[in-house]
């Protein structure tokens, strides 16, 4: 047996691309889609909970965006001698 002939005998045990049944487009999304809100769903609460006033923070019942944006969060973060300390 020749390298070229052991070489074509494993290829053909192997199966190809054409001989695999192609996966449902509609499977692979309903397995993206749920793990894209679980990433996504704390980066957005997080962007739109540092926009939101310090009195809107303190509702009870939260909104899911920033009625008022303001920066003052920012601003106070920045300000903040605990936050600046350097070690």
């Amino acid at each position: 047996m020749t390298a070229a002939t052991l070489v074509r005998t494993q290829s053909a045990a192997v199966p190809t691309r054409a001989r695999r049944r192609p996966r449902s487009g509609r499977a692979r999304w309903l397995a993206i889609v749920p793990g894209l809100v679980f990433v996504l769903v704390p980066i957005y609460w997080m962007v739109s909970s540092a926009l939101k006033s310090n009195p809107e923070l303190g509702l009870l019942s939260p909104t899911l965006y920033p009625h008022q944006p303001t920066l003052d969060q920012f601003r106070a973060a920045l300000v903040c001698p605990a936050v600046n300390r350097r070690r």
